[in-house]
């Protein structure tokens, strides 16, 4: 039986920079929805007419191989992939542009076969309606939010290295970047002759500065995973030297570049505040706590001086990142779904957060806003407690939250590391950013849990037209 879904919103901007988006290397990674595995295997990034795409979707415990084939290009009405061989027993999904009164108008039409016959009908059928819906939502929810911060730039294009590319926030950046058009300059810790790339020799703490002339910005984010392992003698010293001795060298080798880079934004962590309690805390909020995060985030911090005479430096203090595709939310995820979740020591703690999505912005602000100098909080406006963060959690995904992880617990499983990163109490306020005016496409938790957990209402029982 044949399937139809549709769906149209409302873009503030030409029909031409909405088709161009479309076409840029950035656009297919940005547009997978968060809670969706999906791995590019082979693509042209073009959506010309025989271009084509294979990537591994994941279904439950599964991963099924999915090629797409463009076709019906024309510019800039219209592009129409489809399924070539897949999951589907058919799919062709026409991507329709036109302009409107206040803009242009994006349309989204998909027709499908579900496999399996009546079994795959009475099986799937409404999962895949459902699902389906969620991810078009999301679609056009993450194209709007990126085209307004990508016309903040005025249409200007950048030259912009990032470390740390293959990283939860260096890879969303670099695909927002290249999305806007930007020249994106990765760096790769394998030699390289590739003009788009500079190698990056970690061992030897060596840096090939030949591509990295004239940069309008250097964002740093590589380094060791704080929270990857047990923090044993060993492991917080490889993470001081990643984290510390990694950004100096890196800064020492930009430092001596005919032409320095404008800007140098280096990753921080609100870490920086040790255990603040109750307290607000802001960038200028002043303390040297004596805990090791505290001090690598100092010293992490104090590495990019060799910068500080010939360019702009920004330290971006993180809070949590939001996202299941990494971080904390990964790793609390399988809990909550089995309805074992819940807080941690008294869950009195202040955890400050910010989405993906925020955080890919907020440097994004930074790149082009020469306003921003030394340290900036990247944390959303709303701070909450361990417990309020739990039960927002337990309520997205319809499950309770009744089974807490005593503090001593957590101490026994990760030793200090639970101290800083699960028990300390850090309530972070994001001044500059607010006196910035900036805006935040996700100011609250539920909120970005919802868009990136695919747990917004659906509109309906079959798939109708939305229009936003």
């Amino acid at each position: 039986m044949e399937k139809h879904f549709k769906i149209a919103s409302q873009f503030s901007c030409p029909q031409t920079y909405l088709f161009n988006w479309h076409e840029q290397a950035g656009a297919f990674q940005r547009l997978i929805p968060p809670w969706k595995s999906v791995r590019v295997i082979d693509s042209d990034y073009r959506i010309t007419n025989g271009s084509r795409t294979v990537f591994s979707i994941g279904i439950g415990l599964v991963s099924a191989k999915w090629e797409a084939i463009h076709q019906g290009y024309q510019y800039p009405e219209r592009f129409i992939d489809v399924q070539k061989s897949g999951p589907f027993k058919s799919w062709e999904h026409q991507h329709l542009f036109s302009e409107s009164p206040d803009g242009s108008l994006l349309t989204d039409d998909v027709t499908y076969k579900l496999p399996a016959g009546m079994v795959g009908e009475w099986l799937l059928s409404r999962k895949i309606e459902d699902d389906i819906e969620q991810m078009f939502k999301f679609r056009h929810h993450r194209t709007r939010n990126d085209l307004s911060r990508l016309a903040d730039f005025s249409g200007q294009s950048m030259k912009i290295a990032i470390s740390g590319c293959s990283g939860l926030i260096g890879s969303e950046l670099r695909a927002f970047l290249l999305g806007g058009g930007h020249e994106v300059i990765r760096i790769s810790r394998n030699p390289t002759d590739d003009p788009g790339e500079a190698y990056w020799d970690s061992v030897k703490g060596e840096l090939d500065t030949t591509n990295l002339e004239g940069l309008d910005a250097f964002i740093h984010l590589a380094g060791e995973n704080i929270a990857g392992k047990r923090w044993t003698t060993n492991q917080k010293l490889r993470l001081y030297n990643s984290r510390v001795d990694g950004t100096r060298k890196i800064a020492e080798a930009l430092a001596k570049c005919a032409e320095p880079p404008k800007a140098f934004i280096c990753a921080s962590a609100t870490g920086i505040y040790g255990d603040t309690g109750d307290q607000w805390v802001e960038e200028a909020s002043v303390g040297s706590p004596d805990s090791f995060l505290a001090s690598i985030c100092r010293d992490w911090e104090g590495a990019c001086e060799p910068l500080k005479s010939c360019s702009r430096v920004v330290h971006s203090r993180f809070g949590i990142v939001i996202s299941p595709k990494g971080g904390a939310l990964k790793n609390m995820l399988l809990p909550f779904k089995l309805g074992l979740g819940g807080k941690v020591g008294n869950g009195r703690q202040y955890w400050s957060w910010i989405s993906l999505d925020d955080a890919v912005y907020s440097l994004a602000r930074l790149i082009r806003d020469e306003s921003f100098v030394g340290p900036v909080n990247i944390v959303s406006p709303q701070v909450l407690t361990n417990l309020e963060f739990t039960k927002i959690l337990g309520r997205v995904l319809g499950r309770p939250t009744l089974f807490p992880i005593p503090a001593l617990m957590a101490r026994a499983a990760f030793g200090e590391m639970a101290e800083a990163l699960l028990l300390c109490s850090c309530r972070v306020k994001p001044f500059k950013l607010q006196q910035g005016k900036f805006e935040f496409a996700y100011p609250e938790l539920e909120g970005v849990l919802s868009d990136y957990l695919g747990k917004n209402k659906t509109v309906s029982k079959v798939a109708t037209g939305v229009s936003q």
